[in-house]
């Protein structure tokens, strides 16, 4: 039997009207649908126990399928390497006080402006320059690398830094409609700090829409948690 796997390059998640995947090279989603998954469950490795019909015959229309996928880069034939990050992320359950006059609010000082300066030109370069792939590798890598043996920030030293960036962002550009810039830019500016949170990209379907957000420690420090909720976690970084 023809056998095929999810590109190591491609994540998904399962939806209840199917699965939607994310390839980090191209940057693009793919939706199949459940009749498409019922299709493509018995031939393809990681997909069988996501459909309630996985032993159904295979039939050419599904092969042909399977093979544009192939040539589309987002299934392979050969079992790929491991993903380099989690393909699941999780929901929040609390998010920062964004009062500007929570006590816990310190004063910006002219380094936190250049960091946050230096963040935003470095991640407009890279999200001109390089494919989400590459951003999503080197930021797991570095995460991995800065973080081992060193003590982690608490959660308030983490949340003040967010009311920092929330309270700087406006200068540089509007987070409406910008989730994924958002996110990278806050990322790249906590890394500065040796703060090192879960990025996440989740998806919804009906209709479709993609979201980014970040969270360190359970706790959300862009936009808020009912927001997050009507997404489903695709990968987390």
């Amino acid at each position: 039997m023809h056998k095929y796997f999810v590109s190591s390059r491609v994540h998904y998640c399962r939806l209840d009207d199917g699965i939607v995947m994310l390839d980090l090279k191209s940057g693009k989603y793919l939706s199949v649908g459940n009749e498409e998954l019922t299709a493509l469950a018995p031939i393809v490795d990681e997909w069988g126990a996501l459909s309630s019909e996985s032993c159904r015959a295979v039939t050419r229309e599904s092969l042909d399928f399977a093979e544009t996928l192939v040539a589309a880069g987002v299934f392979v034939r050969e079992c790929p390497p491991s993903r380099s990050f989690s393909s699941a992320g999780y929901h929040c359950t609390a998010e920062v006080d964004w009062d500007p006059f929570n006590p816990a609010s310190r004063k910006i000082r002219s380094i936190d402006v250049i960091r946050l300066l230096f963040a935003f030109v470095k991640s407009m370069i890279l999200l001109r320059t390089r494919s989400l792939g590459t951003i999503f590798d080197s930021t797991h890598t570095r995460k991995l690398r800065e973080s081992a043996g060193s003590r982690a920030p608490t959660i308030d030293e983490a949340a003040e830094l967010a009311r920092l960036f929330r309270r700087m962002r406006p200068a540089l550009f509007s987070a409406k409609y910008k989730c994924l810039l958002e996110s990278l830019v806050l990322v790249e500016f906590l890394a500065q700090y040796k703060t090192f949170p879960s990025w996440i990209i989740g998806v919804r379907s009906r209709p479709f829409a993609a979201h980014s957000w970040v969270v360190y420690d359970g706790t959300l420090l862009t936009g808020n948690v009912d927001n997050t909720k009507a997404y489903a976690p695709l990968l987390s970084v």
